[in-house]
This record gives C-alpha cells, sequence and structure tokens, in this order.
C-alpha cells in the first residue's frame, strides 16, 4: 500500500466517522433508522443471533442518498429505457454527476 491508498483510507475513515449519528441522535433528528434496525434484525436472522454493528448514517448521508434514489425514480421510465437502453444508467450517472444539487447534497457529507 503506498501513500496515496493511506490518504483514501484516512479519508474514508473520516468521511464514516462525520457521518455516522448514534442511535438517540437517529431518533432525535427523526431519521428513518426503522430501516436500519430492520436490516440490523434481517442479519441476525443471518448471523443466527451474533451481535452486529449498528451505524447510522448522519441527516447529510440520508438527503444525498434520497436525492440520488428520486433522480434515478424520475428517470427510469419506460420512455427512457426504450430512447437509451443499455446506455440509460450511464446517462443517469452523468446526469447526476454534474447535477449542482446532487453535488451539493455530496459535498455537505465531507468531513
Amino acid at each position: 500500500p503506498g501513500r496515496r491508498d493511506d490518504l483514501t483510507v484516512a479519508f474514508w475513515t473520516k468521511w464514516f466517522e462525520h457521518n455516522t449519528v448514534d442511535e438517540d441522535d437517529a431518533a432525535r433528528l427523526q431519521l428513518p433508522k426503522e430501516l436500519t434496525d430492520q436490516r440490523v434484525r434481517d442479519r441476525l436472522k443471518q448471523y443466527r443471533g451474533q451481535k452486529q454493528l449498528i451505524e447510522y448514517a448522519s441527516p447529510a448521508v440520508f438527503a444525498f442518498v434520497w436525492g440520488v434514489e428520486v433522480t434515478y425514480a424520475k428517470l427510469l421510465t419506460t420512455a427512457n429505457l426504450l430512447a437509451f437502453s443499455d446506455d440509460l444508467v450511464v446517462k443517469i450517472h452523468e446526469a447526476l454527476m454534474s447535477h449542482g444539487p446532487t453535488l451539493k447534497l455530496f459535498r455537505a457529507t465531507i468531513p
């Protein structure tokens, strides 16, 4: 591993710490923590009751993910699928990468 790899790991470690909230904060901020709780319950079944680490995302991450999902929901239409075929997801990704409001939402997640 080189210096670049170390910087990448350091960035994502800091990003993770910055964008993780505890269960009390998730409840106080009225985040949809029930989605995380359901995932944990599913994983408990999968791993036969072994304790699982529960991580709740910050409001900034929820806003960013929601923005991306809304964009996909609006653009994944039959008409667009017929028009762009296999390139549709690439076109949506390109649109997201150049869309100011989406980039602003992502920047809000950076420590």
